[in-house]
Order: C-alpha cells, then sequence, then structure tokens
C-alpha cells in the first residue's frame, strides 16, 4: 500500500510544474503558445533571415516588425485558415480554429535552422471584429492541460498543419553539373 502511495506521489510530482505539448503547442504557466524548429541544409544565417523575409513576411498582414541580428518578430493581424483545406469540418473543428486570429511570431536563426515561436494568439469573431473566447480557455482545462476531445485534437491538427506550411521556407532548387 505505502508503495502505491509512494509511487503516485512520485508520479505527482515529476509531472508537476512541466509542460506540456500536442501538435507542435505547448501550455506553460497557463499560457498556450505554438514552437517548431525548421531545419535548413547548407544555408548561413543571415541568408536564411533573408529568405524568411522574402518569402515568409509576405504571406502575412504584418505590423510591429522588429529586427536583430539573429532573430525577428512582428504581429500578425486577421488571419484566418482555410479550415476545410486541411480536413476540418463545419460540426468536426473546433471553433477556435475555424475564426481568424491575432498573434505575435518570433523567428530565430541559428546554425542551419530557424525556430519559429507564435504566442499571445487570440481568436477573431470575422463578423464583428471582436475577441472572442481567449485561445488558452478553448484548447485547455482551466490552463492545466489540454482538452482530449476530438474536436479540439483536430483543431489544434489543422492550426500546427497551417501555421507549419505557413512558416516553411520551401527548399530552392538548385541545378546540378549533370542538368543541361
Amino acid at each position: 500500500m505505502k508503495v502505491i502511495q509512494f509511487i503516485m506521489l512520485f508520479t505527482a510530482y515529476l509531472s508537476f510544474g512541466q509542460n506540456q505539448t500536442k501538435e507542435n503547442f505547448v501550455l506553460e504557466n497557463n499560457q498556450v503558445y505554438w514552437q517548431k524548429v525548421f531545419p535548413r541544409e547548407n544555408i548561413q544565417e543571415d541568408s536564411l533571415k533573408s529568405l524568411f523575409e522574402t518569402i515568409v513576411l509576405s504571406k502575412f498582414k504584418y505590423s510591429k516588425l522588429d529586427e536583430k541580428q539573429s532573430w525577428l518578430s512582428f504581429d500578425v493581424a486577421d488571419d484566418a485558415i482555410d479550415f476545410k483545406k486541411y480536413g476540418g469540418g463545419n460540426f468536426s473543428t473546433g471553433i477556435f480554429a475555424k475564426q481568424a486570429h491575432l498573434y505575435r511570431v518570433v523567428a530565430e536563426f541559428k546554425d542551419n535552422r530557424y525556430r519559429v515561436t507564435i504566442s499571445q494568439i487570440q481568436n477573431i469573431d470575422d463578423k464583428v471584429n471582436a475577441v472572442n473566447e481567449p485561445f488558452e480557455e478553448a484548447v485547455t482545462k482551466r490552463g492545466e492541460a489540454f482538452y482530449n476531445s476530438k474536436v479540439a485534437e483536430k483543431g489544434l491538427a489543422i492550426m500546427n498543419t497551417y501555421f507549419t506550411e505557413k512558416f516553411t521556407i520551401p527548399q530552392v532548387y538548385k541545378k546540378k553539373e549533370s542538368d543541361w
């Protein structure tokens, strides 16, 4: 009996304060953010940042662009996801994934890779342009754990696929010597 109690206490101790992740979304201190590392071979840090600015930034309506040597940050406004493109349905996808979003993006560049962090995610009702239910409340149980419902999981999967697609710098075709 004491062994079982010890195991339960030890498990609770280990899980207390740890980050939870689901589909590249991280729950930490009652805040949800999306973070992913994108590897890119044979591209230097400054070239990678330049490619990011040219290719990725052109996909968004952004403001408050802030640049430093190895990172940049900006706000994205009114970014709507075509949830049906990613397999979502009207009744099987969470409302949070169907609405437009406001969010903060930080892109860090280092050693042939870059990391994108999306934070301060807010749902926007496209009809009245007002903030609806906070994103954290829509996807977590009181900020303690992600919902395990199929609707929530599918919504997060759709948003993960969308963010991955939007922030990926496509591989540039390099002509081989054998091509003519």
